[in-house]
């Protein structure tokens, strides 16, 4: 997958469809209102890409194994904490101020606590890391999403059902 730039982010924005409010006026993502934001949250991107951050800001993925931006990590151990208090430390130097993304790491990492207790509850595992075959689609340039029904099954179940069928 690697890590994404600024400049993608930026395409990714300008696709999406103007559904912001300000004072009653619906604006797009590139409307200069969100300048500063969007420069800020840029440079988020940036950084990885910068050899000087890059240690701060780029870590591994524990679910896919491959270098991700800090600011999509979930944290597991205390290292990862105190990594994230750094990062965002020295970002908000360079930048002068907020880089609009403290909020939606911290609730991505409660909703990774809060949906591992569900999961735990009821005796499911909706991780993409959980599936059985996520390594060999990964492998093959695919990404795992899990959705639906509840995992009483396997892909393989699934996959045989569609051979015996259709042969």
């Amino acid at each position: 997958m690697g890590l994404a730039t600024a400049d993608e982010y930026a395409e990714r924005l300008k696709a999406m469809k103007p559904n912001i409010y300000v004072e009653g006026r619906r604006i797009g993502r590139d409307d200069p209102l969100l300048a500063k934001s969007i420069n800020a949250l840029r440079f988020t991107f940036d950084a990885a890409q910068d050899p000087e951050l890059k240690d701060l800001v780029v870590t591994e993925s524990t679910l896919i194994g491959e270098p991700i931006n800090r600011f999509t990590n979930l944290n597991y151990k205390q290292e990862d904490l105190m990594a994230k208090l750094k990062k965002i430390r020295s970002m908000c130097h360079r930048v002068g101020g907020c880089i609009q993304r403290c909020m939606a790491t911290d609730t991505m990492n409660a909703l990774a606590v809060v949906t591992k207790d569900i999961d735990d509850a009821k005796g499911t595992d909706y991780r993409p890391d959980a599936v059985p075959e996520g390594a060999t689609v990964r492998a093959l340039g695919g990404e795992v999403a899990v959705v639906g029904d509840p995992k009483d099954h396997s892909t393989r179940d699934y996959i045989a059902l569609i051979v015996e069928r259709f042969g």
